[in-house]
Parts: structure tokens; C-alpha cells; sequence
């Protein structure tokens, strides 16, 4: 309870009035519990001399009621008497006490518990002073070594690894050590890391370099590989973790991954990668396996994956739907909506490509052959119950959430309609089956669900199913279902914004009302950074008009953008993108309204929270004579460029472009810059040297590091650019593709992704095309006849299905949207496959309901796993 609640309260029961006959039966209690209503005793003591004389008889048990209150009332106020009581209390025998009848038991328990405890403990070497085995070198490509405080010394394979035990591999070197779970960890040259087990799991402490593991299915726990700056957790998949100087990439290769990282929680699936620092690009995870002396099996594994996904993506998708005759249903404190279609037959049809594939591809066999063998649940078979319940219900299934008082979230709600008889006998066959799990029932009225009832309930009538854990919310829709009555949820804002995507078609949705969400989550309104306060709603919708496919999110917003939601500005020409080539592989466009406004509010954000931050920056710009608003943001444009665009080995090509209103003043910031560092900076942090080189009439600039001769940066300005660039040669390259024509915006590859609509231009726009950096390094593995004839055509495939992908962004006056026709945010058919009980699932949300309802989860291990 809050404080101002607290204190509201006991103002309100002070402030009530008291009837004075209840005072007078009080005060009547209260002297009859002294004394009694037939013999009043007459009690006079005084002072401490006379309650310290009633001790005796209180340590014996005779003093009588009145005056044993008394005197426990004085020893409550008096630490004199206190005293005087305790060599009374000593002076007397312990009393015999008869022991608990469960005491015995009770200690039984525990003495079970710890004794187990303990057990678990010392048989996982988890106690105090234990140094048990953690892993086993399995082998050795160079050197590795064991590096403790006393120094380094060689490990050959077949040595044990204890817990803590620091390793490390040296230039030139690799690795495999194979933990006692069973997974493996494929080591990098110059990597180091140490191996631990907690009561959670195990964990991979790694200090720095590249891994691949290969982790096996943790029954108990998870396995964890930490960094400095993240934490990544599984139970059973492949991925790569790379750590260095500036930050962590985690890539996925085959299964689900969390990556946490302070307080943001990312969930990858294969294919998918992220990185920790915004100075850290991604890059293709094929670059990051190919020192693994497994990357072609790894790239063969991701090539049938890629032929899934084309195959799932050309599968259509169910018809739109231009109303909702559920929304009347649903109750009117909804804060949420979601809309989501029958995809039975889809899923049906996408499970008869996987067995097809499955049939065609040894590489993808085996594969499947160690799912099944790890213990996973069996993924058609969860399908197939997915399917036989859709084949009952219509084309669309409702789930609303609800927003209960200040500070509470309802249970969701699903409302579907019924299309086929013979639901409820296979619900309840359903839930005859074991491991149904307690409390799922079918509800023939909710008025009379059993009080204290906390399952699942159904309610089936009208060809209706509703369906809670919410036995009130469950009456409410009954009403209105028996009633055939409309819920006032038709008549609230969110609704109006909900009908607005019907009229356009709805494949997919998912509206929620952030006015309403917001002030339940975030509790201090001050803790919101400007520009969030005035959100109004957010939705995600997938839609297939024709034969293009979109998914768009949206942010709207109760009146103009504001704050950081404002820096974003609306739709316009983006000339950076014309330095460019069509192979580029990463690109990433936007456009901001005022550099200048937006470092002001960084500013202010970073003053709030940092009293000194304001005074370290006067330290700052009195030290270099810049003033780092009016020298350095003040000077350029609204639009930024950052770009992959080039090859990626051995060093990958990167570009950044940035609009100049004013090159002079900017480069004279960029001098005394340089110049205050070599004045201020120790000694090993090095010089820099910054270099001047007329050709032509193009000047270039050379930025580089004594601490660093291998890395420089090379930078110009053409027309209102500032370009950057880790050469000489990727400048000019740029500059004369600019001049040809030879442009991104140019190519086919990148025009085939523009979205049909009456937008010219974006507020900001990522681009990707892994393909063009795929293709070199699989054309190489082939070559070096490492790769099976089934392992080539695999990574044929990837090749074929890396295709480029777009997704782009609109700043309107009062909302931003997210769109893309190449599939994002997790939606596509193939997610599906991933169905797994035993840890984070990729299917959208929305679907985990019917299929928990289906396949209900085991029960919780440690920590809450399931």
C-alpha cells in the first residue's frame, strides 16, 4: 500500500464518529476484564517498589489477572523493573514443557532438506572448498594454457579443467573443451575464459574472443556464457559469442537464445544476431563461424534454414478480415487487443514442407535426429493439436487483456467463434489426458465457477468459446453472450483505432492503449523521458494484399511529437545513400529534425541524472575550445549514413555519411580536438596524428593513432557531405560511384523492396543484403573441399535464399511507423517450428494461449524454469 493510501486510511477511521453506547459497552468489557462484574478488587501500587513486590508472585503464577496486567503493562515501560525481573526468572526451575507433537516431525523435515541440499551440493561441487572437475580439454589446435596467479602453464587434451580455472588459447591457436553436461566450447585463437557451476547452471565467463557452443539440454538450470557487458542463457542450441574491446556480438546458428543486457532482454532465433554496442556493427554469421573448423556444417545447417523460410514465406496467408463480430464481447476495460487468424491449415501445410525437406536433405536429418535425441518435445505432435482445435473454431480468435484499477493488469481473455460441433468432447478428452495440469474446466455457467477458482475456465454456448483464468471476467461475457448484448468496449477510443485497421483488412493485430498501460507500469511519471508521456496507442499489423506482404508497426501519439519523439523527422531526400554501391551489405539512413535541439536534450537528460554532469562539460569544452552544441552539432545537417559497403575480410569496408551545412567549422572542431588530446591524454593512451592531402581539388584527411599504426580513418567533404571511411581507396571508390550513377538507390536488388504507396521519400530506413557477403566466403569453403556433396548443396541454398531485406520508417506529425514487405519482428510461419516447452518460445505471444491450452507446459523447475 502506497503511503498517501496509508495515511488517507487511518485519517478516515480517526475522523469516523463513534456511537457512545458502543463507548459505554467498552468501557464496561474493559473493567469487568480487570476486575469483573461481581468482585471488583481494589488495586493500589505504588510506585516501582510496589510492582517490583508482585514479582515473586507472578514468577510463581499466583497473581491474580488484574494485576498480572498491570505489571506486564509497567515492564513494557520500565527497563529498571525489566531488570529486577530477570535473576527472579533465573532463581526459578525451567518449567516442563510438553514438546509440539509436530516438532519432532518439523525437524525431521528439515534435517531431510538440508541433508539433500548438502547432497546436491557436494555431488555438483557446489560447497565451500570443493574444486570439482567443470571440463575436459578435448582437443588442441596450438596451444592452450591454464593461467592462474602463479603463472601460465600448458594443458594438453585429456586434462581436466576445475571450477574457476582460467584458460587460454594464443595466436594461431584453437581449441575444444567439452563440459561435464556435455556441451562443447569451440575456442578462438586469444581466448580466454574460466568455467563455473552455480546452483542455477554453468557458466562460461568470457573475458575475451570468440567461442561457438554447442550447448546439450540442460535438464537442471541453464547454461550461461557472461561477459562484461551481457549474459547469455540457453538449454540446449548453437550460437557464438565474440567479446573484445568494444563489446559482445551474439550470433544464433541453430535454436533459441536470450541475451540480457542491464535491464533489455533480446530472444534470437537462427540467423538472428545482436550486438551490445552501437559502435559494433553486425555482420554476417557466416564471417563469424568461419575460423570454426566446423563452419561448413554450420553453414550448411543455416543454408536448410533459409530453404525453410522461402518455402514458409510462399505459403499464403489466411483472407482478411473487415470486421470482428467478437469485439462486442469483449469487456470494456481492455487495454489490449489482439486479432489473430485461424492458421490450422497453414500450420498444417508448412509441417508437410518440413517432412518434404526433411526427406531431401541429410543435412537437415541429422540435425532433427539430435533434436529428437535430446528429449525435446515432439514438434508435429504439438502442431497437429494445434491444427485439430483450429478445425473447430472460425476464422478469427480474440485476445484482450484487461486493466484492473490503478495499478493491476487482468488475466487475457479468448473469445473464438465455434464452427464445428464436437468441441467440448474434445476438450474433455483433452482433459482426460495426464499432465493436463489442475484447475482446466468447462464452465456450463460462469455465474457458478467454484469460488477460489484459479484455472483455465471454458464457457462454450451461442457458437461461442470464452475462455480465462478470470472467473468475473468470464460472468461479464457470459451476460452478454446470454443476452446477445454488446459490450461498452465498442464505444472507447482504442476501439475506434481498432475499427480503422479493419477497414483496411486485418491478417494480424495487435493494438494496445499506452495512455492506459502506462501509468500501471511506470509508476513516477518523472521517470518517462520526454515525448513518452503523450503516447497514445501502439499497433502491429500483418496484412497480404496482392502479392506483397507487410507487416507495420505504429506509434501514435495524443498530439505532435514531442521531446526524443520528435527528433525524427518526417520523410526526405536521402542524398548520403547515393555514396553507396548495390553490393552493399548493411545500411542504416535517417533523418533528424535539428542535431543542434537534439544534443540540448541529451544534455538536459544527462543533467537530471549526472549533477556534475554540466560541470565536467565546462572541464571539457575549457580544455579544447570547443563548444560541442555550437561547434559540433550546430554545424551539421539532418542526415546520417552508416553503411557496410565493400568486402567484409579481412577488415570489413565500412562508410559513415553525414550532412555539413558548414565543413569549415566543423573541421575546426575536429583539429583542436586532436590537438587537446595529445595536450591532455597519458601518455599510452598514444598521439593522434591528423593529416592533410590535396588531390585535385578534393582534400582528404587522414586520422590516425601511434597506439594503433594498422587502423586509420580517412575522411573528405563533397558538396553537404562529411564522408568516413577506413581508407583512401573507399572514399574515392564512393565518390566516383556517386558520379556514374553506380548507386544503392539505383540497383534492382534494392528498388525490388520499395513498399507501393504514396510516400517519395523515408524518415529512416535499414537495408540489409547478406547475400553479397555470403556468397565469396561459401564459394571458398567449397573450394577447399572440406564440404560434403550434401553439406554444398546446403550452402547452394543459402546462397539462393540470402536475399535483401528493407524495412522503413515514417515520422508523421502525431505518429512513427515501422513497416517492411520482407518480413520482420518475428512473424513468419517458419517461428512456428521452434515450439519448445522447455524455454523461451519465438511464437508470437498471441499463439502461446491456444497452444498452453493444448500443451500445457511441466511443471516449474529451479528458479522458475520451465
Amino acid at each position: 500500500m502506497k503511503q498517501q493510501d496509508f495515511d488517507r486510511l487511518v485519517s478516515e477511521v480517526r475522523d469516523q464518529p463513534v456511537d457512545p453506547a458502543e463507548c459505554e459497552r467498552a468501557s464496561r468489557r474493559v473493567w469487568e476484564r480487570f476486575g469483573g462484574s461481581s468482585n471488583v478488587e481494589t488495586i493500589r501500587i505504588r510506585g516501582c517498589s510496589g510492582f517490583r513486590a508482585l514479582i515473586p508472585a507472578y514468577q510463581a503464577g499466583t497473581l491474580s489477572e488484574s494485576r498480572r496486567l498491570l505489571l506486564e503493562d509497567h515492564l513494557h515501560e520500565c527497563a529498571a523493573c525489566r531488570r529486577a525481573l530477570e535473576p527472579a526468572r533465573a532463581a526459578l526451575p525451567p518449567p516442563a514443557q510438553a514438546s509440539p507433537h509436530w516438532l519432532p516431525w518439523a525437524m525431521a523435515a528439515m534435517l531431510a532438506l538440508g541433508v539433500g541440499i548438502g547432497s546436491y551440493g557436494a555431488w555438483n561441487g557446489l560447497l565451500p572448498g570443493q574444486h570439482s572437475v567443470r571440463a575436459t580439454v578435448q582437443s588442441i589446435e596450438g596451444s592452450l594454457y591454464r593461467v592462474s596467479g602463479q603463472g601460465a602453464s600448458l594443458l594438453a587434451a585429456g586434462r581436466a579443467i576445475t571450477d574457476g580455472d582460467e584458460i587460454r588459447t594464443t595466436r594461431g591457436s584453437r581449441a575444444v573443451v567439452r563440459l561435464t553436461d556435455g556441451s562443447l566450447v569451440e575456442m578462438g585463437e586469444r581466448t580466454d575464459l574460466a568455467v563455473f557451476r552455480g546452483w542455477s547452471g554453468t557458466t562460461v565467463r568470457l573475458e575475451r574472443g570468440p567461442v561457438i557452443i554447442q550447448a546439450a539440454h540442460q535438464r537442471l538450470g541453464r547454461l550461461y556464457v557472461s561477459t562484461e557487458d551481457c549474459l547469455v542463457s540457453v538449454k540446449g542450441t548453437v550460437f557464438a559469442v565474440d567479446h573484445g574491446t568494444k563489446g559482445s556480438r551474439v550470433s544464433v546458428i541453430q535454436g533459441a537464445v536470450q541475451v540480457d543486457q542491464g535491464s533489455q532482454s533480446k530472444l534470437l532465433h537462427p540467423g538472428e544476431q545482436t550486438t551490445t554496442s552501437p559502435a559494433l556493427s553486425a555482420v554476417p554469421i557466416s564471417q563469424e563461424i568461419a575460423w570454426s573448423r566446423n563452419a561448413v556444417q554450420y553453414l550448411a545447417l543455416l543454408g536448410e534454414f533459409s530453404t525453410l523460410r522461402t518455402q514458409f514465406a510462399a505459403l499464403p496467408e489466411p483472407g482478411l478480415r473487415y470486421q470482428s463480430s467478437l469485439a462486442r464481447y469483449v469487456p470494456e476495460n481492455a487495454v489490449i487487443f489482439a486479432s489473430i487468424p485461424n492458421i490450422g491449415n497453414t500450420l498444417a501445410e508448412a509441417d508437410r514442407i518440413f517432412e518434404q525437406r526433411l526427406q531431401q536433405s541429410a543435412v537437415l536429418r541429422e540435425w532433427w535426429n539430435q533434436q529428437k535425441a535430446s528429449g525435446k518435445p515432439n514438434i508435429q505432435d504439438a502442431i497437429e493439436k494445434i491444427r485439430a482445435l483450429s478445425s473447430y473454431l472460425g476464422d478469427e480468435i480474440v485476445v484482450a487483456v484487461t486493466r484492473n484499477g490503478a495499478e493491476a493488469f487482468g488475466s487475457p481473455v479468448i473469445l473464438a467463434e465455434v464452427r464445428q460441433s464436437g468441441l467440448r468432447s474434445f476438450l474433455e478428452d483433452r482433459l482426460a489426458l495426464p499432465g493436463s495440469g489442475p484447475g482446466f474446466q468447462i464452465l456450463d455457467n460462469p455465474a457458478f465457477a467454484p469460488a477460489g477458482h484459479n484455472g483455465l475456465g471454458v464457457y462454450l454456448k451461442n457458437n461461442l468459446l470464452a475462455a480465462s483464468t478470470d472467473t468475473n471476467q468470464l460472468r461479464t461475457i457470459g451476460t452478454l453472450i446470454d443476452q446477445e448484448a454488446q459490450s461498452r468496449f465498442l464505444q472507447t477510443p482504442l476501439y475506434a483505432r481498432i475499427r480503422q485497421s479493419y477497414q483496411n483488412g486485418v491478417g494480424w493485430l495487435l493494438a494496445a492503449d499506452m495512455e492506459q498501460m502506462i501509468p500501471v507500469s511506470v509508476q513516477n511519471d518523472k521517470a518517462l523521458p520526454p515525448g513518452v508521456r503523450n503516447v497514445q496507442y501502439f499497433v502491429i499489423e500483418r496484412r497480404q494484399a496482392g502479392a506483397q506482404l507487410e507487416t507495420r508497426a505504429s506509434i501514435s501519439f495524443s498530439s505532435q511529437r514531442q521531446g526524443m519523439a520528435s527528433w525524427l523527422a518526417a520523410p526526405g531526400p536521402m542524398g548520403s545513400l547515393d555514396f553507396l554501391s548495390p553490393g552493399t551489405t548493411l545500411a542504416v539512413s535517417f533523418v533528424i529534425n535539428n542535431p543542434r535541439s537534439v544534443l540540448e536534450e541529451l544534455f538536459n537528460l544527462a543533467s537530471s541524472s549526472d549533477p556534475d554532469f554540466n560541470t565536467q562539460l565546462a572541464e571539457f569544452e575549457a580544455k579544447t575550445g570547443v563548444n560541442v552544441v555550437d561547434d559540433i552539432a550546430a554545424p551539421l545537417g539532418g542526415e546520417v549514413t552508416f553503411a557496410v559497403d565493400g568486402p567484409l575480410l579481412p577488415v570489413p569496408s565500412w562508410k559513415m555519411i553525414c550532412e555539413v551545412d558548414d565543413p569549415g567549422r566543423l573541421q575546426s572542431s575536429v583539429a583542436k580536438l586532436v590537438q587537446s588530446f595529445n595536450t591532455y591524454a597519458p601518455p599510452e593512451a598514444g598521439q593522434l596524428q591528423l593529416a592533410q592531402d590535396q588531390q585535385g581539388s578534393q582534400t582528404f584527411y587522414t586520422l590516425t593513432s601511434a597506439r594503433h599504426p594498422g587502423i586509420e580513418v580517412d575522411y573528405t567533404f563533397v558538396d553537404s557531405y562529411w564522408i568516413a571511411a577506413g581508407s583512401r581507396a573507399a572514399l574515392l571508390t564512393a565518390i566516383q560511384n556517386r558520379e556514374n550513377g553506380y548507386t544503392l538507390p539505383r540497383s534492382a536488388a534494392f528498388r525490388a523492396q520499395l513498399p507501393s504507396n504514396g510516400y517519395t521519400n523515408f524518415s529512416a530506413l535499414f537495408y540489409h543484403n547478406l547475400g553479397s557477403a555470403v556468397a565469396p566466403l561459401a564459394d571458398e569453403w567449397k573450394a577447399s573441399g572440406l564440404a560434403t556433396a550434401e553439406q554444398q548443396k546446403s550452402i547452394d541454398a543459402l546462397k539462393a535464399n540470402s536475399t535483401p531485406g528493407l524495412i522503413y520508417v515514417y515520422g508523421e506529425p502525431d505518429r512513427i511507423v515501422v513497416a517492411s514487405s520482407s518480413g520482420f519482428m518475428g512473424m513468419n510461419i517458419d517461428t512456428l517450428f521452434a515450439l519448445n516447452a522447455h524455454g523461451p518460445s519465438p511464437v508470437p505471444g498471441l499463439l502461446q494461449i491456444p497452444f498452453r491450452i493444448l500443451h500445457p507446459p511441466e511443471a516449474k523447475g529451479p528458479a522458475g524454469e520451465q
